[in-house]
């Protein structure tokens, strides 16, 4: 399985090896916006509606349950991989490493496939040509600007699922060192299996104006998320949403923090996925 984690962040390095040049585009070209140049929502390709294809198979099996429920191998995942690969395989070879976001999207899917118990997703860390990539769109590029059109944050709430089941954080990465702490992180999840926006709504809010933010970043960050979930308006939710990629900047630096996200017990990346369809309904 090691091997294998090296094969695909071989072949997303090799998808995206531009990705983060091109976030200093504007040096050779001062006119040119880099995101656009990214084209990170795969509108440009010569393949067009392939990758439409290809997009419309993430966002149907990644609902909004997946941020908190791990999909069936055999069922949902499977399938999906061999869907898409069926249809990367019928573009021509000129075209075969287009579309960098959708070739990261399918990396991270074939390791959550594979990966029933949460190791190989550790082991991303260690791979920087994978994890690189994926810290340039958390960190340096406008989730609005991918996602949820490519739905990113449904993958790493997925992958967190498998993680946070077998290789948990302790208390103290999660700032669960207070028992107030622990009763808004067990009632968070208590509100996400009611379905219950009210409770998350004021268990965010009581979160925020607790003061924690240094004791416990992932909770406050999973807070955030929750309140831009909640947001009574798409605007609202927004501008909640893009608060919370200022606070990740300021969370994760390295591909070690994006594993601790992953092991959390904050349902943080189900919040992210949850609020980034908030923010763009």
């Amino acid at each position: 399985m090691i091997i294998y984690v090296c094969m695909v962040a071989a072949a997303s390095g090799q998808v995206l090896e531009g990705l983060k040049n091109l976030m200093g585009a504007g040096t050779a070209q001062p006119s040119a916006d880099p995101l656009e140049q990214m084209d990170l929502t795969c509108v440009k390709t010569a393949q067009l509606q392939t990758w439409l294809k290809v997009k419309q198979t993430f966002q149907y099996i990644l609902g909004p349950a997946a941020g908190f429920v791990a999909l069936d191998k055999e069922n949902t995942l499977e399938p999906a991989v061999a869907s898409i690969m069926q249809d990367i395989a019928s573009l021509p070879t000129e075209n075969a490493g287009e579309c960098g976001t959708g070739q990261l999207m399918l990396q991270l899917l074939k390791v959550i496939t594979i990966d029933s118990d949460g190791e190989l997703i550790g082991q991303i860390k260690s791979q920087d040509q994978l994890s690189s990539p994926i810290l340039t769109l958390l960190l340096d590029v406008p989730w609005t600007s991918y996602q949820p059109e490519w739905p990113m944050f449904g993958l790493l709430a997925q992958a967190a699922v498998r993680r946070s089941q077998t290789h948990t954080n302790n208390e103290a990465i999660d700032g669960l060192v207070q028992p107030e702490l622990k009763q808004i992180a067990s009632a968070m999840y208590s509100a996400i299996g009611d379905s219950n926006l009210e409770d998350l709504k004021g268990l965010s809010k009581a979160f925020i104006d607790g003061g924690a933010a240094q004791v416990s970043p992932i909770g406050f960050l999973t807070a955030v998320f929750a309140q831009a979930l909640t947001a009574p308006t798409k605007e609202e939710a927004q501008a909640m949403f893009s608060d919370a990629q200022i606070f990740m900047k300021n969370m994760i630096t390295s591909a070690s923090d994006l594993e601790a996200t992953l092991g959390s017990r904050w349902p943080m990346w189900g919040m992210a996925y949850l609020a980034s369809l908030k923010a763009s309904v």
